[in-house]
């Protein structure tokens, strides 16, 4: 049976401009806190010039299998994780089991109050689309049964202001979207930006606004919250408050807002439900954790999400072929960097229906990876493993 010879990571640099992201007063601000500083604002690299792999998974013969990274792994654990896949079968390559010990990440998680994704989770993405590749399968076989032929889209920017939302809200409704998320610090009026995002896409809208845990307290979250709420029933709160799971339940049941939590185990649904702080959940994790927990969110009737770290194509579409067997991810997902990187790493763009990414069926993702565009923004000597 063919097994894994050789894994190869490309070094790239495939950008997103800050203008596509931001509003100008807001280039300074990271999509997500650094967990080292705990600081928001962005000192060093603008995370759209931060380089990543494109990584290639090769067996005896057949095609070969492609991924990309969310950012640049470091070279010891990238090289130390790919060893563990070298010699395993097609039919050890399974979506649905663990590949990767996430303990370490879980433990990062649960310290940090928010989920801490496996740095190597593009080895996972690479294998299973060798393996769909050379099964002849559409990838969503490895995941499970589908039950949707089109996974529900969310059109995404970072930080605006209001007129700013505005323009982006036109945007995604030109686009055929059907809801929008965007972020949010405490100097964003959530309120005028709700507004100004409904005056444009009109009452059957979908908003999603995401702090990312920077409005921290009970305090700081409900006023905004509540400014929402008042525009629109069809307004989503993801992640106001990090970790504490008492204050996004006392924001939820304030504001009378639906609100959403970002997870990556059953653990952490069971924990959110139970303390009624979130009427659906963004998953995330590697595959075995972001199934586990779908799964944990239906046995409550609580809809799902995937998210996402703006990757490429590669990362979307695979996500979209996973979103595709889980009953429950209903709720707009974040799989949108195919959309704002200077490339999607495809050789033709994923196609949107009505905001939602169509589901091929054809062999592995159903697009082929554009090799030439990944050589052309090459910008380092690739890492190969044995």
């Amino acid at each position: 049976m063919n097994r894994i010879k050789r894994i190869t990571a490309y070094p790239v640099r495939v950008p997103v401009p800050r203008e596509v992201v931001n509003d100008p007063q807001f280039y300074d601000q990271m999509l997500h806190r650094d967990p080292k500083s705990k600081d928001w604002s962005n000192k060093s690299l603008w995370f759209g010039d931060v380089p990543f792999y494109a990584v290639k998974v090769e067996g005896d013969g057949g095609p070969a299998g492609w991924s990309d990274s969310s950012r640049m792994i470091g070279k010891e654990e990238f090289v130390r994780e790919a060893r563990k896949f070298i010699g395993k079968r097609l039919d050890e390559i399974d979506g649905r089991k663990a590949m990767l010990d996430v303990s370490e990440y879980n433990r990062l998680s649960k310290e940090r109050g928010h989920q801490s994704v496996h740095h190597c989770k593009c080895l996972e993405i690479a294998a299973l689309d060798w393996r769909a590749l050379n099964e002849d399968v559409p990838l969503w076989k490895l995941f499970g049964e589908k039950v949707r032929d089109a996974v529900r889209v969310e059109f995404w920017s970072g930080f605006r202001t209001p007129a700013g939302a505005e323009k982006v809200a036109r945007e995604a409704v030109a686009g055929g979207f059907i809801g929008l998320k965007l972020k949010a610090n405490l100097d964003i009026d959530a309120g005028e930006v709700t507004k100004a995002v409904f005056r444009v896409a009109g009452p059957g809208f979908h908003l999603n606004i995401d702090p990312n845990g920077r409005w921290d307290t009970v305090e700081l979250a409900g006023p905004r919250a509540k400014a929402m709420r008042a525009v629109s029933p069809n307004v989503l709160l993801e992640d106001p408050v990090y970790g504490n799971y008492e204050a996004v339940a006392a924001v939820r049941k304030q504001a009378g807002i639906v609100t959403g939590i970002t997870v990556q185990t059953p653990e952490e649904v069971e924990r959110a439900v139970r303390l009624e702080a979130a009427d659906t959940f963004n998953i995330g994790g590697t595959f075995h954790q972001m199934i586990a927990a779908a799964r944990a969110a239906e046995k409550h009737s609580k809809p799902v999400w995937i998210g996402s770290g703006c990757e490429t194509g590669l990362s979307d579409l695979t996500a979209a072929h996973l979103g595709a067997t889980l009953p429950n991810c209903t709720i707009g997902s974040d799989l949108i960097g195919n959309i704002v990187r200077a490339d999607d790493l495809l050789v033709t763009p994923i196609q949107f229906e009505k905001g939602h990414a169509v589901v091929p069926d054809k062999p592995g993702r159903g697009i082929a990876t554009d090799v030439a565009a990944i050589e052309r923004h090459r910008v380092a000597e690739p890492i190969v493993v044995e």
